[in-house]
């Protein structure tokens, strides 16, 4: 009995070094509140991005924008300003400027698909008699282009703007 007993203590006793040393990808790695470690890899919540989750998807338009914009075969304009600031919520953003649209501050839903696509839906707003709604999205890091529809006629005005 005892000649069994040694190599199965020996055994026994190698694969308790050899299992106990493996390392848990994910002992070292903090993915803050935003986020879960996967296989060494933060997987990030739905609003936020970054290597450790701890960006905002929003930030990207949060800014001064400035450019120009061109309503179908409407007016144009240069040198607009829009103030773009978070919202209440962290997939929302406010959008403002002072120049257009009676400087009424309009709202930003970010929105993101399946394939990691995204984009602000622009809800819709009021001036005056008049509905607007419309889109954003990020070109590059520092331009985004602004496309907003009146309701009443369907005409499109498309806004270029850059930091």
């Amino acid at each position: 009995m005892m000649k069994y007993f040694v190599p199965l203590f020996s055994l026994c006793l190698t694969l308790l070094l050899f299992t106990s040393c493996e390392t848990d990808p994910c002992d070292s790695l903090d993915c803050g509140t935003n986020g879960a470690c996967v296989e060494g890899v933060c997987a990030c919540d739905t609003f936020y991005e970054g290597e450790n989750c701890e960006l905002e998807r929003r930030e990207k338009y949060i800014g001064t924008w400035t450019g120009d914009f061109v309503c179908g075969n409407g007016p144009s304009a240069t040198g607009i300003i829009f103030e773009i600031t978070p919202g209440v919520e962290v997939s929302t953003i406010r959008i403002q400027s002072s120049q257009i649209y009676s400087n009424v501050q309009f709202l930003g839903t970010l929105l993101i698909s399946g394939f990691g696509e995204e984009g602000v839906e622009i809800e819709r707003f009021q001036v005056g008699i008049n509905g607007y709604s419309g889109f954003m999205e990020s070109i590059g890091e520092n331009s985004i282009r602004m496309t907003i529809i009146a309701e009443q006629t369907g005409d499109a005005c498309v806004f270029s703007l850059a930091r």
